[in-house]
């Protein structure tokens, strides 16, 4: 019942770390991690986008809606992005932080 709560109370920290973190941020940390695990999606914004779609399960304008840095209203959403984190072998957390690089 104790690893519940604990994992209840880390899911629902994220989401509030989530909730203050940049469109931006989550972007770029979205592709460094991304072309840490698929080296190949650096060479190709096709196979980039592909990769996202394919791990995502989210349609191509979606996808492209969260990358696309112009528009700074449209952000990964919070369980989309634990998908990703999880098919990236990265903890969500990282996903939030700044200065990632």
């Amino acid at each position: 019942m104790e690893e519940k709560k604990s994992l209840a109370a880390r899911i629902l920290s994220a989401n509030k770390q989530w909730e203050q973190t940049s469109k931006a941020t989550i972007a770029e940390n979205v592709e460094q991690y991304l072309y840490a695990k698929f080296p190949e999606c650096k060479t190709s914004y096709k196979v980039k986008m592909e990769k996202l779609q394919e791990i995502s399960g989210s349609q191509k304008n979606t996808v492209y809606a969260w990358v696309n840095r112009s528009r700074e209203d449209v952000k990964v959403p919070f369980l989309k992005l634990c998908k990703i984190a999880k098919a990236l072998d990265v903890d969500i957390e990282d996903m939030l932080k700044e200065n990632n690089k």
